[in-house]
Order: C-alpha cells, then sequence, then structure tokens
C-alpha cells in the first residue's frame, strides 16, 4: 500500500491556493507550509494499516494539525 508523500501534499495545497486566489483575489490566502505540523499528520497515517484509516486521518489531521497558511480543510478533503 502506497503512502502519499508531503511532496504531493504541498502541491495539492499550493494548488488549491492559486485556484482560490484566481478566483478570489481579495480574499489572499498565503501560501507557506509548516514542515513540522505535516510530518507530525504523516507518522500518524503511516501507523495505521487499514487504507480508510489512512484517508481517515490524513482528511482530519490536515484540518486539526492547520499545517497550511490557507486551505487545510480543503487540503485534507482533496487528499
Amino acid at each position: 500500500m502506497m503512502d502519499i508523500s508531503i511532496d504531493v501534499i504541498i502541491q495539492i495545497n499550493r494548488d488549491i491556493l492559486k485556484e482560490w486566489l484566481e478566483e478570489n483575489p481579495s480574499l489572499y490566502e498565503g501560501i507557506a507550509v509548516n514542515n513540522d505540523r505535516l510530518n507530525e499528520v504523516i507518522e500518524i497515517i503511516k501507523q495505521q494499516e487499514d487504507l480508510i484509516l489512512k484517508a481517515s486521518y490524513l482528511m482530519g489531521g490536515i484540518a486539526w494539525a492547520q499545517p497550511f497558511s490557507g486551505g487545510n480543510k480543503r487540503t485534507g478533503v482533496v487528499c
């Protein structure tokens, strides 16, 4: 079973925020990541055996840990 990489998650967030900014230029959300917070989420995901649990922890973990400056819930759902 393949785990999602940190680079893929970061790219998803950047793509989401880029599209958001194009559609809502007056509602700026910065693009930045706290790698320590994101790594915490990834470590919890790696401990899970079941694919559904991995997906659940990924979606909820990103929303809870807030590793990005914007778009955390959107990034969690897309991932």
